[in-house]
């Protein structure tokens, strides 16, 4: 993702209990104020994260359709918190031991949240493969038999049985 510009100033976004806390990515933060904003956008994320886990678990697949923009948002502010950190390499030693503890926290959730994320859509997406295949097996068992003949008036059942059903399912997961 191309950096852009840094946002303006959204006085929700100073406070890391805001529903969005990274939404601003202000160059005058300092390191312990970039780390507590880092830290409260990764949780937020990983709340949204752990949701989608267990409604995907739990085929809910409405639901994590109305969570997607929400999680896209707070993934690209996540991201522009961490190129802001990567242009300011000592922020991470200068911000101290307790804000660079709760920042890795956060980081080792948000990478076991986005696991967790992976495997149940891979999971969903298997599930998903696996009912449509289903379904079409049981359209092609269901179509009647026809014979096929020959021009010399033979009918061949087997050859008939090769012929193609054509399904279309329009399903997005």
């Amino acid at each position: 993702m191309t950096q852009s510009a840094p946002e303006s100033l959204n006085p929700e976004s100073l406070n890391p209990e805001s529903p969005n806390p990274g939404a601003a990515v202000l160059p005058e933060l300092t390191p312990g104020e970039l780390a507590e904003r880092m830290a409260a956008a990764a949780g937020r994320l990983c709340e949204v994260i752990e949701t989608e886990v267990d409604l995907l678990r739990s085929f809910k697949i409405a639901e994590v359709e109305r969570l997607q923009a929400e999680k896209k948002n707070l993934a690209e502010n996540y991201e522009k918190l961490l190129q802001s950190l990567g242009k300011h390499p000592t922020a991470v030693a200068e911000m101290g031991d307790g804000r660079r503890a709760a920042l890795r926290a956060a980081a080792e959730r948000l990478a076991r949240a986005t696991e967790a994320n992976a495997v149940a859509l891979r999971a969903g997406i298997e599930a998903h493969t696996r009912l449509m295949s289903g379904i079409a097996r049981a359209v092609q068992e269901q179509r009647p038999r026809s014979a096929c003949y020959h021009a010399d008036g033979r009918t061949l059942e087997a050859e008939a049985d090769k012929t193609p059903v054509s399904v279309t399912l329009d399903q997005v997961l």
